[in-house]
């Protein structure tokens, strides 16, 4: 009995050094980009993903979401459906084109943008967001890279997006 006790502690722990190791090899920082093309002027997506106080009404993913002021800036907290809290900012703004959200906080493992840009196409708009992040903590870069995949949250945002407007999209590599 205490044989297999032993070859199962050292399994798992071998796995975990192992997914500590390959952690530590991938890279920190992070980009990838993500398109749709929604049948709607750029006006009218702008209009949806800016306001920011709605966001509950069409992202299944957001349960509240509350606005605070935080250093003389703006800062949107999405309250995630099972309570997780992210802040988020605008740091650069060219409706109904050009969106730059960051996000805030000391306490999280991960940062970065997402850059929305709109652009007319012939069947409305062609909705793009690029991610440009990182993760610190080796563990969670292990698991956002192998099992959860950095796209992952654009498609669902942009399929969101589809859906408040009647259409279901699919995202592709921008």
């Amino acid at each position: 009995m205490k044989t297999w006790l032993l070859v199962i502690f050292g399994a798992l722990a071998v796995l975990i050094v192992a997914v500590l190791v390959i952690g530590w090899l991938l890279p920190r920082n992070h980009q990838a980009s993500r398109s749709v093309v929604v049948d709607q002027p750029p006006e009218a997506i702008w209009s949806v993903i800016t306001d920011y106080a709605a966001a509950p009404e069409w992202r299944k993913d957001i349960a509240s979401v509350r606005r605070e002021e935080r250093d003389g800036q703006t800062v949107w907290v999405e309250v995630s459906q099972n309570g997780d809290e992210i802040g988020y900012v605008t740091v650069e703004s060219r409706e109904p084109e050009h969106l730059v959200r960051r996000i805030v906080g000391d306490d999280l493992p991960f940062g970065g943008d997402w850059t929305f840009e709109i652009e007319p196409a012939a069947a409305g708009s062609k909705v793009t967001i690029t991610e440009t992040g990182y993760v610190d903590n080796p563990i969670f870069r292990f698991v956002s890279v192998v099992f959860i995949g950095h796209p992952r949250f654009m498609d669902q945002y942009l399929r969101f997006l589809g859906e408040r407007f009647g259409q279901t999209v699919t995202p592709t590599d921008a």
